[in-house]
């Protein structure tokens, strides 16, 4: 009987010790793969967005005047025809270039042909207010229809010095 006892203690500290370490890894394993599936918060009532109280639809036609009419300090609104229009080359033609009332700036507007550095218009300064609508080429032109830009010059209204410079591309037409 002494050498039973001994060989059964041979084997049950072992085979104990075998259970312990797989308990012991399924508890590891387990407490693991569960953080990986994160607990939602529940949503408390306070965290939703609150109901509808003063707010409106905006008008779409409403929203389009308001953009046009509110210009912010460092921003300009320019308002000009792509299509310069002459009867001839040494007649006033069409020429429409606006700086709204809302503008915080100076306008000078010089036209240029496409591909040459000689100067076609020059509107000269345009105050927020005013506007131009009509104008003489410096520069006599064939009857045609010419690709050029505009070079909207801006410069601040306190100052008068230049801020920035914009460029519209445009077409010149001339009738005759």
């Amino acid at each position: 009987m002494l050498v039973e006892k001994s060989s059964l203690k041979k084997w049950l500290i072992p085979v104990g010790l075998f259970l312990v370490l797989c308990i012991g890894g399924y508890y590891l394993w387990f407490a693991t793969s569960q953080k990986e599936e994160a607990v939602q918060p529940a949503i408390i009532p306070s965290d939703l967005a609150p109901d509808i109280k003063d707010a409106k639809k905006i008008d779409k036609e409403e929203l389009i005047k308001k953009m046009q009419s509110v210009v912010d300090d460092g921003y300009f609104n320019l308002q000009m025809d792509t299509e310069l229009i002459f009867n001839s080359s040494n007649e006033n033609g069409k020429i429409q270039i606006i700086n709204p009332d809302q503008n915080k700036s100076i306008i000078a507007v010089d036209v240029f042909l496409d591909g040459e550095d000689d100067l076609l218009y020059e509107s000269g300064s345009i105050y927020p207010g005013q506007y131009v609508n009509k104008g003489k080429l410096l520069k006599n032109l064939a009857k045609g229809e010419y690709q050029g830009y505009a070079k909207a010059k801006i410069y601040d209204l306190e100052t008068k010095k230049e801020q920035t410079t914009s460029i519209v591309n445009l077409t010149v037409q001339v009738k005759n």
